[in-house]
């Protein structure tokens, strides 16, 4: 009976090694059975092989990576643009609040006044 470990990642191994482990593994039923296709297509993973395909709207690997404008400058531009905004609005708000804050000392100063001068005999 075969026991059959399945890791998360490949481990990749020259041919030496390879033929090191099959010397020391000689077995030739161990393998994993075949299964039957059905009506399934085996395809291969692999960007090199084959013609690419041609996209107006699509970058293909080698040319994203070689354009022509660089990627941070239209990223730090809204970056840029936001912090301005955030910055006026809170200056406004600043400027608001300090003359709200210098009125109602204006208003409470002249309460007082109000209030001590009436008390004179």
């Amino acid at each position: 009976m075969n026991k059959w470990f399945i890791f998360d990642h490949a481990f990749s191994m020259s041919m030496d090694q390879f033929a090191t482990f099959k010397a020391m593994f000689p077995s030739p039923g161990n393998n994993r059975p075949l299964q039957p296709l059905r009506s399934h297509q085996v395809v291969k993973n692999s960007f090199e092989d084959g013609e690419p395909n041609h996209f107006d709207f699509y970058l293909g690997r080698h040319a994203a990576r070689n354009r022509f404008f660089a990627g941070e400058f239209y990223i730090a531009v809204p970056i840029i643009a936001t912090l301005l905004l955030m910055f006026s609005i809170m200056s406004f708000i600043l400027v608001r609040d300090w003359v709200a804050t210098k009125r109602s000392f204006s208003s409470m100063a002249e309460m007082i006044g109000r209030s001590s001068g009436g008390s004179r005999v």
